[in-house]
């Protein structure tokens, strides 16, 4: 079935689509695949800046982009951009890429990028975003500016969309605010 659902009851859905307006499902166990959102910081110049989702929608490809977030979206695409031929630097709060990640995958990881000459910016952290004169971007941190750059992409996580599930028609369900 297809459509967006909400709880009504804590066993109990009601799903409004184009096959079965209106349809309410009751089962012992319920799953909603609700996707999710790319999340932006909230940073003075944010709004000249894309996100995972913008890198699909570029009109031509960047000479030069920064790539902010040390996660898998992060790394895949400052590969994609580098693999064609964009200077890109990715910046990481950490000190490598994939934290959390097996450690011989990760030093592998880092390896090929310096293969590449993929630039890696570690221990670093976004303070804002600044659009210059000529329509490059620079790219303010706490260890100073970098730039210019033609783009800046956050890959910086992920929200799930959860806003009007009806949650709160779920006695005992308990979420995390990550």
């Amino acid at each position: 079935m297809t459509g967006s659902a909400s709880f009504i009851g804590p066993n109990e859905v009601k799903v409004e689509g184009t096959e079965a307006p209106g349809e309410t499902i009751t089962a012992n166990n319920i799953l909603i695949a609700v996707g999710g959102k790319p999340l932006m910081p909230d940073i003075p110049g944010i709004e000249h800046c894309i996100n995972s989702d913008g890198f699909f929608l570029l009109d031509e490809q960047p000479k030069s982009v920064a790539v902010i977030g040390g996660g898998y979206i992060g790394v895949e695409l400052a590969g994609v951009f580098k693999a064609l031929g964009t200077d890109t630097k990715l910046f990481l709060r950490g000190e490598k890429p994939l934290r959390g990640f097996d450690d011989l995958i990760v030093d592998t990881l880092v390896k090929e990028m310096g293969k590449q000459n993929l630039d890696l910016v570690t221990k670093t952290s976004p303070t804002g975003v600044t659009k210059n004169a000529d329509g490059t971007l620079t790219l303010n941190t706490d260890k100073g500016d970098f730039g210019p750059f033609d783009q800046v992409l956050f890959a910086t996580g992920r929200a799930p969309l959860i806003d009007n599930l009806g949650l709160e028609n779920v006695p005992g369900l308990k979420t995390n605010n990550k």
